[in-house]
């Protein structure tokens, strides 16, 4: 009999900014994240300067207030990572479900996950400026 070596798929993840964790609208997100099994994330000021792959890994290391800058966004977002076909799909019917307003979102890519989250949270706001819905 061959052993089977199980490469599962990492786990679909929120990293939240501007929502706090002990509101009712984190839990809406969690319940608009349950049916795709999306563990969320708090991002703290704290951590806006550590890059997407560092949060999304767990590994972001922690960051005195001395290092803390002004606010990336005043608007609450959502970068999700691992998301396979058709998550995304349902994770945004769920926000909508739920009624749940997130201005800033984005997926991780290849491309953004060296990118500071402050950088790509100042980024996502912009093209919402230059798209005139804010």
């Amino acid at each position: 009999m061959k052993a089977h070596i199980s490469r599962s798929a990492p786990q679909p993840l929120g990293l939240v900014w501007g929502i706090d964790p002990a509101g009712a609208d984190w839990q809406a997100l969690q319940r608009a994240a349950a049916p795709i099994g999306m563990a969320l994330r708090p991002v703290s000021p704290a951590q806006a300067g550590c890059t997407l792959i560092q949060l999304c890994s767990g590994a972001a290391p922690a960051m005195s207030a001395a290092a803390v800058q002004t606010a990336p966004a005043e608007l609450p977002a959502l970068v999700m990572a691992n998301l396979k076909d058709g998550q995304l799909d349902l994770l945004l019917a769920g926000l909508r479900a739920q009624g749940l307003r997130i201005p800033l979102k984005a997926v991780a890519t290849p491309t953004n996950l060296s990118w500071s989250f402050r950088d790509l949270l100042t980024e996502l706001a912009r093209e919402r400026q230059a798209l005139g819905d804010l």
